[in-house]
C-alpha cells in the first residue's frame, strides 16, 4: 500500500518527533563525533 505525499508527510513529521527516534539520532551524531562518555548520558538520561 502506497501512502500519499501528504500522509509521508504525516508520518515524517511523528517519527522525527518521536522522543525514542530523537534520542537515537543525538546518541548516533556523538558516537561520529567520538564523544563516548556524551553517549553515555544520553542513554541513561
Amino acid at each position: 500500500m502506497a501512502l500519499s505525499r501528504k500522509e509521508l508527510e504525516e508520518y515524517k513529521e511523528w517519527f522525527y518527533e518521536n522522543p525514542t527516534v530523537k534520542k537515537a539520532l543525538k546518541v548516533s551524531e556523538l558516537l561520529e563525533k567520538g564523544d563516548s562518555e556524551k553517549v553515555l548520558d544520553e542513554i541513561y538520561d
